[in-house]
């Protein structure tokens, strides 16, 4: 049997056991209408998924193939038998006797016949041959199909992608303001590009690298604040739950199992529901209150002439069909606010399910193989002793090389001969995420005499990658710039990269330049030299404009002999004279218990630091300790003295209050605010204790130091208190309704 004829069967079997589950699937999706969760059904097509992309799993005693007649099965153990038997049984027209007997076989070629007579040898089997075949003529079939579809869909994609070129970014900057505020509202780390695309009926995501949300020509003027606010967070939301790839995916196994109606009717189905899992998303943001006013939205984009993109393509819509559009309505309208959250017992049992299921629906693996599967990258520099879930623990900062050093994956040099004026500003590193990434280090400096609205500063970047790829425009983001509307349209980010030599050091000189339509042009300089395995990249020069007076300001500004000076001081850490990289009175992160000690040596006591509070419902999300006469200060204007900060919130799955209430505890062995610069505070007692409560409502003091009258829409209340000679401060950034239950935890820690 070919590799064609192997591989056709193993889908047919997989076919087989898909269409059993998918039929499961519906069958619940039907019977369950409108009771099982939004967030279930994704769920439950994502299993079909991956059943249909990995056909061999291994089986139960309970496999659908044990019920399900092995017709399949059979054929191919047929099949396989057929070239055996005609190979043993050699050619058709020779009688046994005539053909030649191997030493000590001569029995085999004896007739076992009643006449005792020489008989013909066994002919191959008609049936066998005739389904051999049948099974060819098949797996070509197959084949053509698949490749028809996939060129239809390639040709289509292409196609779009020209059409694409029409696309213009948007640039009111009330509609980039809605889609920053979205964006954040999500927790979206990327960017995202927004873009108007004349002739379509309706917005949509597109892009797998760099996806980018388009909506309608004249779409963004024509919507109100809030609806404009409801179609961001519904295409962000296709972005966050990743269904450009999914539906990639679903596309690649639509051309595969092409002859299977059960896979386009899943096709169609995930379709709907995962656009209703995007409307819940978007209740869940925005509340329950707001339904009937995204339901508006959606009636009125469902009323939109144009044509909508080719079904085929890797495609997130908005609106759908008429039915599936009623769909939607009614589950809006069913909406309670966290009623189609998943909880943890709902996770575990779907978990629990999914791995029954797909090995039910599993075609049984051949002989004695096995699935191996590749295991996840285990990073021992995170958080972990701590207890710390930092929502972006890949990337890290630090006061200290010497911290920095302990977290990256490789060793590389700094310089130790800065121009006058200039200091160490911050070290960074973004850790590798994947086996084929490695670690990139900042180091940054900045003059000790500030400009007129600005710090002059130079960079450093490290890493084993090749630091030139960073230097060249990346899909999506040829257009982002945050200049005002009044310099015109820009022009697409431009980098030159020409071969250049400064201080002895070959390399390139990269230069980015971006152009506008009614302004002066910004450009930038970056020498990038790899030295042994390291690639090293010198930001040092740049030409910015001021926002409101456009007037020129050089953030980065060495001269020729800075930048040598720079270079021709590089040396390994270890070599370090003149530099201080020490960070020391500087405030620090605590990634681990190095870093709690370090905190304990300054404040004098070993601190608190829980993990989780209020019976698990807040984990801890970040711990740094504040030295108040660093730099970067970030902590409440109403902090005086050195601290230790650990702030908590509610899982992004289960929040409290708003998704980014938090609540920051601070200790200190001295007293942490100045009484006399309190607003007006009450006083409660806890625990025998007496609490100091300031309610600022006005934010005279914040989080953020910010100018008074600053708001984010949170209450924004201090809990002051001292027990043992050590003082305390809980900072509550909303969390309204819950502030009594966390301080009753809180200060029974303080005082036992």
């Amino acid at each position: 049997m070919s590799a064609l004829e192997a591989i056709f069967l193993l889908l047919l079997q997989a076919s087989i056991g898909s269409s059993a589950l998918i039929a499961l699937v519906l069958l619940l999706r039907r019977w369950r209408e409108g009771r099982l969760l939004p967030r279930v059904m994704p769920l439950l097509w994502l299993l079909v998924l991956v059943k249909l992309l990995v056909p061999a799993l291994p089986e139960t005693p309970f496999n659908l193939f044990r019920v399900v007649p092995a017709l399949v099965q059979e054929a191919s153990s047929v099949v396989s038998e057929a070239p055996a038997k005609s190979a043993a049984s050699g050619p058709a027209s020779l009688p046994a006797a005539a053909q030649p007997a191997a030493p000590g076989a001569e029995a085999s070629a004896i007739s076992t016949t009643d006449s005792d007579k020489p008989t013909a040898a066994a002919a191959p089997d008609p049936a066998a041959s005739a389904l051999s075949l049948w099974l060819m003529l098949g797996a070509l079939v197959w084949l053509a199909g698949m490749l028809a579809l996939g060129g239809t869909g390639l040709y289509a994609a292409l196609r779009f992608r020209r059409i694409l070129k029409h696309a213009v970014p948007v640039q009111e900057a009330s509609v980039l303001f809605a889609l920053e505020a979205c964006r954040q509202r999500l927790d979206i780390r990327r960017r995202i590009g927004l873009y108007e695309l004349p002739g379509r009926a309706g917005p949509f995501v597109y892009g797998w690298m760099r996806p980018a949300v388009y909506m309608p020509a004249g779409f963004a003027a024509e919507a109100d604040s809030r609806q404009l606010t409801h179609v961001l967070l519904h295409e962000l939301i296709h972005v966050k739950r990743k269904d450009v790839w999914v539906g990639a995916l679903w596309a690649a196994v639509a051309a595969i199992y092409w002859f299977n109606p059960f896979v386009w009717l899943a096709l169609r189905s995930m379709k709907a529901d995962r656009e209703i899992a995007c409307d819940a998303g978007v209740l869940d943001a925005l509340g329950e209150r707001e339904g009937s006013s995204y339901g508006m939205t959606l009636l009125q984009l469902a009323r939109r002439p144009g044509p909508r993109p080719a079904p085929g393509l890797p495609f997130a819509l908005f609106p759908q069909k008429r039915g599936e559009l009623k769909r939607r309505i009614a589950m809006i309208a069913r909406f309670r606010e966290g009623s189609y959250r998943l909880s943890f017992p709902i996770i575990v049992l779907a978990l629990a399910a999914s791995a029954v299921l797909l090995m039910m629906a599993s075609a049984p693996l051949q002989g004695p193989k096995t699935l191996e599967t590749a295991s996840a990258k285990g990073d021992s520099r995170g958080p972990g002793s701590l207890g710390i879930t930092r929502n972006m623990d890949d990337f890290k900062w630090f006061s200290s090389l010497d911290r920095l050093r302990v977290h990256t994956n490789f060793d590389f040099k700094v310089p130790d001969d800065l121009p006058q004026g200039y200091k160490m500003s911050h070290l960074n590193v973004d850790q590798a995420v994947r086996e084929e990434e490695k670690d990139r280090v900042t180091v940054g400096f900045v003059s000790m005499s500030p400009a007129a609205g600005y710090v002059p500063r130079f960079e450093l970047k490290a890493s084993l990658n090749d630091l030139r790829e960073t230097y060249r425009v990346q899909p999506g983001e040829e257009f982002w710039t945050n200049a005002p509307a009044m310099w015109g349209k820009p022009e697409p980010i431009a980098f030159r990269h020409e071969p250049a030599e400064f201080a002895g050091i070959q390399g390139t000189l990269v230069t980015e330049v971006q152009n506008y339509a009614w302004h002066l042009p910004e450009h930038a300089k970056t020498f990038i030299w790899k030295d042994g395995d390291v690639w090293y990249a010198l930001d040092y020069f740049s030409e910015n404009h001021s926002q409101k007076e456009g007037t020129p300001q050089h953030w980065m500004n060495l001269s020729d002999a800075q930048r040598d000076q720079v270079l021709r001081s590089f040396v390994w850490p270890d070599q370090v004279k003149a530099t201080d990289y020490s960070g020391a009175g500087e405030p620090f992160p605590l990634y681990d218990t190095e870093d709690l000690d370090a905190a304990t040596k300054i404040l004098g006591f070993e601190p608190m630091l829980p993990k989780t509070i209020m019976t698990e419902k807040l984990t801890l999300d970040n711990a740094v300790m504040l030295q108040r006469g660093g730099r970067n200060i970030s902590y409440p204007s109403l902090i005086v003295s050195d601290s230790l900060e650990s702030t908590y919130r509610a899982p992004s799955n289960a929040p409290i209050g708003d998704r980014n209430d938090t609540v920051s505890f601070y200790q200190g062995s001295g007293p942490l605010v100045e009484a006399d610069k309190l607003i007006p505070p009450s006083r409660i007692s806890l625990h025998g204790m007496d609490l100091l409560v300031v309610k600022d409502s006005n934010s005279a003091t914040n989080p953020y130091g910010f100018d008074k009258g600053y708001n984010d829409d949170r209450t924004h209340t201090y809990y002051i208190w001292e027990s043992g000679g050590r003082h305390y401060v809980a900072f509550f950034r909303g969390m309204d309704g819950f502030h009594n239950e966390v301080l009753k935890e809180l200060v029974g820690l303080t005082k036992s």
